[in-house]
């Protein structure tokens, strides 16, 4: 997109490496569903937007008063810290599961009610509002707050004030098993070992590729879990860019002064964990 025009809205490769040629789902295009990640924070942002207009809740007004069990290991961050710091990942933790994700415990354990009671075992890196650190724990902290607060699941929240009124027909969920027509993501599986051989013996160089999923997105929401096509993210975009308001002219996203502050800074900002990054997170290789 340029301005507020749409120049290319395309597919290109495959949606899964292991179909025929011929399947009416090998190849990609723009209404492909795919994970949508990180990305998934800005909507995540959004709904909260849509919570403060309903007068539920307030950007500057401390977290214990929604959420009174909230505790870290800093009791002044315990008792100051505000949505607009966990939107912006300025609260100075470090996003903990870096240190075990993709261990069998970590997916075993993960819900909602367990994220909150972790995060007063998980000391500073930096002080409060001083950088941002990335933080995923955060943002599930969120997806609870948005359904204490409307008496509704973040995802059904989300649905009723954000996809539908964008018109993101497609839009979805990540859930046990790949919806049909979805990018299957694969990673390359080659030990040092087979490598060697392979070069010992001249081999031509096999990629081993193995179909993953993260099941962690099944039991928490609003860092991450969201699928969408390009057909739909193109909604979201030409959202963001006129103002919160979708193709009608109607407001869906309000108080976009304030999420403009939360995800573009003046400049690009490297965390304290090594990573160049850009407004609330988005990684700046993303950006490339």
């Amino acid at each position: 997109m340029k301005d507020d025009k749409l120049l290319l809205n395309e597919g290109f490769g495959v949606n899964d490496v292991d179909l025929p040629d011929d399947h009416p789902s090998k190849k990609f295009t723009s209404e492909s569903l795919i994970n949508q990640c990180s990305i998934t924070k800005s909507v995540t942002a959004g709904a909260i937007a849509i919570l403060v207009e309903q007068g539920k809740l307030a950007w500057d007004k401390p977290l214990k008063d929604y959420i009174p069990e909230l505790e870290f290991a800093d009791e002044y961050l315990t008792n100051n810290v505000t949505i607009v710091d966990l939107l912006s990942h300025r609260t100075g933790l470090p996003s903990p599961e870096t240190f075990f994700q993709g261990t069998k415990e970590y997916y075993d354990n993960v819900t909602h009610d367990n994220m909150l009671k972790a995060l007063k075992y998980f000391k500073p890196t930096s002080p409060f509002r001083t950088t941002m650190t990335y933080n995923n724990y955060i943002y599930i902290v969120v997806a609870d707050l948005v359904t204490r607060l409307s008496g509704m699941d973040y995802k059904e929240f989300v649905k009723k004030y954000i996809f539908v009124p964008l018109g993101m027909s497609k839009a979805t969920w990540l859930q046990k098993e790949f919806i049909p027509g979805s990018v299957t993501p694969h990673k390359l599986v080659l030990t040092k070992a087979e490598f060697l051989e392979e070069v010992a013996e001249s081999k031509a160089f096999q990629k081993k590729h193995v179909k993953t999923i993260t099941p962690v997105f099944e039991k928490v929401s609003g860092d991450g879990g969201m699928f969408a096509c390009g057909s739909d993210m193109i909604k979201w975009v030409t959202c963001l860019m006129n103002d919160g308001k979708n193709a009608a002219g109607d407001v869906v996203i309000p108080h976009m002064d304030v999420l403009e502050k939360i995800h573009n800074p003046d400049d690009y900002t490297r965390d304290n964990s090594g990573w160049s990054t850009l407004g609330y997170g988005i990684s700046s290789n993303y950006l490339t």
